[in-house]
């Protein structure tokens, strides 16, 4: 799993395996961990893959 680079409140991890794709979100979701969380959500299925949340 690929860690985003952490942030205050928030750290966000990737893993792809076989097509998929499995979004971790650890620490506090609010207002201020947004920009991390969209970044890394964009970035999940900016290629082509299944994404299970």
């Amino acid at each position: 799993m690929e860690w985003s680079e952490p942030s205050r409140t928030v750290r966000v991890g990737v893993a792809r395996m076989d097509g998929h794709v499995t979004i971790r979100v650890a620490g506090e979701l609010d207002i201020a961990s947004v920009p991390v969380l969209a970044r890394e959500l964009h970035r999940a299925v900016a290629r082509p893959a299944r994404c299970w949340t």
